[in-house]
């Protein structure tokens, strides 16, 4: 898929970045800097990369008869590899359809889990299908979870039914396809994860460090600690999650601080504007400049010298999107911008020393100090860029322009 980034976003000074794909990236789609949510496919070979073009299987049927399934490829918008054709040429008799059952291991359902299964299909005619895939126990008595009638067209859909597991933890289930008329459906890139929502589709695992990449490459984000919305975009609780960057990042260096000056840059929504959040953190702060927050409803920096809030005037609203950037522009002067635009307000007069060390963030929506207190962001933060540089004003407006129309600010 395309860069999400936009294509006029400064790079120059550029240290560390991501940027979810927000209103571009969702459960079907990924992005090249968001690839999905985590997740582990426990369908084992949804490529089918053990079959090949031309490919058949015998299909079976309630009542006696027989159909004709293969294997072609895939050609669907997600993946490659195979796709399975269920090719039933006859109604069976009595009731009951023509069914096949994947070729893969089986997998474990555990009792009380929660699971999401999806997958790609299209049909060669237009038709409503009831139960066209499924899981059972094929040791047992063929427990099924089917859902409703599927509006199956001649182009590829993706679909998907979460649903909570209750009965015995067994390793005896597989998938199951099922036609009950003479069409042919075609079944592609089939996805069981222990989700509460679909993510894109995934051959083995996307890992915790694999799901959010790096703007620069340079380090691995770690989204363990995330929880995520029914779009499989990341969402911050408010009391546990956060994006980790690794370890922390130093953004500008005592020595040349006061000259070069640094800028931090974030797209939110918080669903509690005037709560105290942070929007970064350090691994051991030591209340540094790190103090970058949403408090009393306006953006603040806390002023470890003066041991006072300085604060900017734009009054924020909940749910609702903004573009923002703290840009400490030499040792004595820091701007707050607010959808491109400088702000005023008290923050302008905020000393930058030596004594205060250099700015540092290792955590996106997560402050803590020395073990004592934490202070989690409530809310979304799609977009983080930090920068060993003070970017300037045009600098700051070709960035919000860049992801305006996405975020509708």
């Amino acid at each position: 898929m395309g860069i999400v980034r936009g294509t006029n976003i400064v790079t120059d000074g550029l240290v560390v970045g991501y940027d979810t794909g927000y209103g571009v990236a969702d459960n079907e789609t990924s992005t090249r800097f968001y690839p999905g949510a985590p997740a582990v496919n426990l369908n084992t070979d949804p490529y089918h990369s053990t079959k090949s073009a031309g490919d058949t299987v015998s299909l079976s049927a309630w009542g006696g008869d027989t159909g004709q399934g293969s294997f072609e490829v895939n050609t669907s918008p997600d993946g490659g590899g195979m796709m399975f054709i269920n090719n039933n040429t006859s109604n069976p008799a009595g009731t009951g359809g023509v069914y096949t059952d994947f070729p893969t291991t089986r997998y474990t359902l555990t009792n009380g889990v929660t699971y999401t299964r999806s997958w790609w299909c299209k049909s060669n005619i237009n038709q409503s299908l009831s139960g066209h895939i499924c899981s059972c126990n094929r040791d047992s008595d063929n427990l099924y979870i089917v859902g409703g009638n599927i509006s199956l067209t001649t182009e590829w859909q993706r679909f998907s039914e979460t649903f909570t597991y209750t009965g015995s933890t067994s390793t005896d289930w597989q998938f199951r396809h099922i036609n009950y008329n003479t069409s042919i459906v075609y079944i592609a890139n089939v996805q069981l994860e222990a989700n509460d929502f679909a993510s894109p589709s995934v051959n083995g695992t996307r890992s915790d460090t694999a799901s959010l990449i790096d703007l620069k490459r340079t380090r691995d984000i770690d989204l363990s600690y995330m929880s995520f919305d029914s779009t499989g975009q990341p969402d911050m609780d408010g009391s546990s999650d956060y994006v980790d960057l690794g370890s922390d990042v130093e953004i500008s260096g005592v020595a040349n601080a006061a000259s070069n000056g640094w800028t931090a840059e974030y797209v939110f929504n918080s669903d509690s504007a005037s709560t105290l959040q942070h929007f970064n953190g350090c691994e051991e702060d030591v209340h540094n400049a790190g103090w970058l927050a949403l408090h009393q409803s306006r953006l603040q920096v806390w002023d470890r010298g003066s041991h006072v809030w300085k604060m900017g005037d734009t009054v924020f609203a909940s749910n609702t999107w903004y573009h923002i950037a703290f840009v400490q522009v030499n040792g004595t002067t820091m701007q707050f911008y607010v959808n491109g635009v400088a702000e005023g307000g008290n923050h302008v007069g905020f000393a930058w020393t030596a004594a205060k060390a250099a700015f540092f963030a290792r955590y996106i929506g997560r402050y803590e100090y020395n073990g004592g207190y934490s202070r989690y962001f409530n809310g979304h933060i799609p977009v983080a860029r930090l920068y060993s540089k003070a970017l300037t004003a045009s600098e700051i407006t070709q960035n919000y322009k860049a992801l305006k129309n996405r975020f509708n600010i």
